[in-house]
């Protein structure tokens, strides 16, 4: 991953955690929890392991959910070339959060991952021409 790239997820993903503590009324045991999935996807987001980084993320979204969460885990699915799941989780995001910071960057990488669908779909056939009616 580029040097640059790298660290601006990294900053994404320190948002989150902050989200995760400004997250409304959630139990502290529950809050403590989720920052620790948090944490534990940062981890693995970082190494690489962006399956597992997928998992507890998600386990900390159940216990205190964020839309930075969906970001996160839209990362993960980019990251593996899941497009369906990344743009669903994108598009998740923005649809919760309407006014997010990043909302431009994020529209963008949508609008390169549709376009990477589209050149990846492979042109339909030609069109079949009628058999000849064979003689009796």
């Amino acid at each position: 991953m580029h040097r640059t790239a790298f660290s601006r997820a990294l900053a994404v993903l320190a948002f989150a955690l902050a989200m995760i503590a400004m997250a409304g009324p959630v139990r502290a045991d529950a809050r403590t929890e989720a920052r620790a999935h948090y944490a534990a996807g940062k981890d693995l987001f970082a190494g690489g392991n962006f399956r597992g980084a997928i998992a507890e993320f998600a386990r900390a979204d159940a216990l205190a959910p964020s839309p930075i969460l969906q970001f996160n885990i839209a990362l993960c699915y980019e990251k593996l070339g899941d497009d369906a799941e990344a743009l669903r989780r994108y598009r998740l995001y923005l649809d919760k959060m309407p006014s997010a910071p990043n909302r431009a960057a994020v529209e963008a990488k949508i609008s390169a991952i549709e376009a990477h669908v589209a050149a990846a779909k492979p042109a339909p056939p030609p069109p079949v021409a009628a058999a000849e009616a064979a003689p009796p």
